[in-house]
């Protein structure tokens, strides 16, 4: 893929997975503006650090106003930034809570409103938005976390709706187990409360994994670059999964109360069964054993 001339602007491309993506693009032909409130310690002659704190929306005002003196153009939007805390909701502060939705949630609705208007008027551009494997599945002491992730999700399923029609595409990309700063600074965490050797953590957590490893952030920059590419044209409202199958996992290890879904299924075999009589005008006495039963089923549910 070549992004010769193209314009893309990642937010939080200091570290992790943004710095990923923004080496990636840059390494093939893109300019890319990096939205993020740390400097980032890399230097590439086609990425532009931009200081800006996305959840301050005269912050990402002033950025863009920047970005439009070097470009009228924008062809992709990775709205990557975020910050995560690890607690029990009732031992969160409030403090955290609101960094926690404002960064997430709020500083990603920041960027979008400038960006889309761009878009739309260029009709044209692609737009990834930073999901979770916690945008699928619950975790312990992550729920704050990933309440921001579910309205990720939930954002680019309705958003991709409402930009189709001018010819912008959004997808969100949602990572498990990456190898990042940010989950290495979390496992020594783990590991001092734990008392145990980061080493052990990370064995831990890679059993958990069906492909047994933790997953690269060139992985997931690579993904981001598909669904910004011409190859993607076609792909629009997905949240894309790039776990080494955790998701897959917990939802095939999903327990369901089989005497409940027994019960409901019956009673659909028995309403097809009682319309199907209706439409044929068959009020026979078996049909009216069929109702009572469908009654009695509902009684008992």
């Amino acid at each position: 893929m070549s992004f010769n001339n193209k314009v893309i602007v990642i937010t939080g491309a200091s570290s992790g997975i943004g710095l990923a993506a923004a080496l990636l693009f840059a390494n093939k032909g893109a300019f890319v503006f990096n939205l993020d409130i740390i400097e980032p310690s890399y230097f590439h002659k086609k990425v532009l650090w931009l200081k800006c704190n996305v959840s301050d929306i005269s912050d990402v005002q002033s950025s863009f106003a920047i970005i439009r003196t070097h470009t009228k153009r924008i062809d992709y939007l990775f709205a990557n930034a975020g910050i995560y805390s690890e607690a029990p909701l009732i031992e969160m502060s409030s403090t955290t809570i609101d960094e926690i939705i404002n960064v997430n949630i709020r500083g990603v609705i920041n960027v979008l409103r400038i960006t889309l208007p761009i878009m739309k008027a260029q009709k044209n551009g692609s737009v990834v938005l930073m999901g979770s494997d916690l945008s699928f599945v619950g975790r312990k002491n992550s729920s704050i976390y990933g309440a921001t992730k579910g309205a990720i999700g939930q954002l680019t399923k309705s958003l991709s709706i409402e930009c189709a029609s001018v010819g912008i595409r959004v997808n969100c990309v949602c990572p498990g187990a990456i190898m990042t700063p940010l989950t290495k600074k979390a496992i020594k965490l783990e590991a001092c409360e734990k008392k145990e050797s980061a080493s052990v953590i990370y064995k831990e957590i890679e059993k958990q994994i069906p492909l047994k490893r933790f997953g690269t952030s060139e992985e997931v920059a690579h993904v981001v670059a598909f669904l910004c590419s011409e190859k993607a044209s076609y792909i629009t409202g997905n949240l894309v999964s790039i776990d080494g199958g955790v998701v897959a996992s917990q939802v095939d290890n999903c327990q369901y109360n089989s005497h409940v879904l027994k019960q409901i299924v019956h009673i659909l075999g028995q309403n097809t069964l009682f319309f199907a009589h209706n439409q044929k005008n068959e009020a026979s006495d078996e049909s009216n054993v069929d109702k009572k039963n469908i009654v009695q089923l509902r009684s008992k549910l």
